[in-house]
């Protein structure tokens, strides 16, 4: 039998010292637990960068320079092109 009545959900609710826990309580605590699992999950994604500016042996910004970023291991390649300030 799928609906257990309303009866049957509180006493399933009965918390220590035999205060039951409101809907709205339970409702809040999985909300908070939800976003917690989610934020868990988004700290699982592979992100990162690479930042710097390109000179030449003098020191002066070179532009235009392509770079070529490469991940062997998973043989993932980025490709970029230096701007006018040799970022």
């Amino acid at each position: 039998m799928i609906f257990q009545g309303a009866s049957a959900l509180k006493a399933k609710l009965k918390l220590k010292g035999g205060h039951e826990m409101s809907n709205l309580k339970h409702a809040f605590i999985v909300l908070i637990g939800s976003l917690l699992l989610a934020g868990a999950a988004w700290a699982q994604v592979n992100r990162g960068s690479i930042t710097g500016i390109v000179t030449d042996p003098s020191g002066a910004v070179v532009a235009n320079v392509a770079i070529t970023v490469s991940n062997p291991a998973t043989g993932v390649t980025n490709n970029v092109t230096t701007n006018s300030s040799g970022v």
